[in-house]
């Protein structure tokens, strides 16, 4: 039986996934870094800045640049990110299931996601320890730590556990947590993939 439903933040509450990758990719182009092949979406969502910039910064020129990608990436973020994202009303289904616990493992900072959900007035679904934001650490997303800790606060089985994810990389990260039930998110379903 479940007892706790664990959820991914960007892509899953909000739909901020897009202002995310439109960031990180402005922060190339501003350091005339341009992609030239098309991006695979599937795989660029939800990956950290980090991991990104590796990906599609040429390696001889890495350690010359990052600081300065980095700093235009922060930039971009705060324009982008100057209206609050939508919230995935969708989503809003699940917190009327009884005698569960909803949990939120994101990459995203602690603050921004106060600050969202008490926006949307869903804050009160969240126990305070429920919430792990993983921004500024070495264990975002693909990484699996960010469940593998949810797991120890729940004290459940993970068989008890089921996780929503929008991105590949969380649903790698979910996976690697040997959680059971996870689900990929998107507007219109769950689709079950573990």
């Amino acid at each position: 039986m479940i007892k706790a439903i664990i959820l991914d933040f960007d892509g899953v509450i909000i739909d901020s996934e897009k202002i995310w990758l439109k960031s990180k990719i402005e922060a190339l182009s501003k350091n005339n870094i341009h992609i030239q092949k098309k991006i695979n979406k599937n795989f660029c969502l939800g990956l950290n800045s980090n991991s990104f910039f590796k990906k599609f910064i040429p390696k001889k020129i890495y350690s010359k640049i990052i600081n300065k990608v980095i700093k235009s990436y922060k930039i971009s973020l705060k324009k982008n990110f100057l209206k609050t994202p939508k919230l995935n009303k969708e989503i809003l289904n699940i917190f009327d299931i009884k005698n569960i616990k909803f949990c939120i493992v994101s990459n995203n900072s602690r603050s921004f996601i106060d600050k969202v959900l008490k926006k949307y007035k869903i804050l009160r679904y969240f126990n305070h320890n429920k919430i792990i934001a993983l921004r500024n650490t070495k264990f975002q997303k693909p990484n699996p730590y960010g469940y593998l800790k949810m797991c120890k606060i729940l004290k459940y089985k993970r068989s008890e556990i089921a996780v929503v994810e929008d991105s590949l990389s969380g649903l790698i990260s979910a996976k690697d947590a040997k959680m059971k039930y996870i689900f990929r998110y998107n507007p219109l379903k769950f689709k079950k993939i573990a």
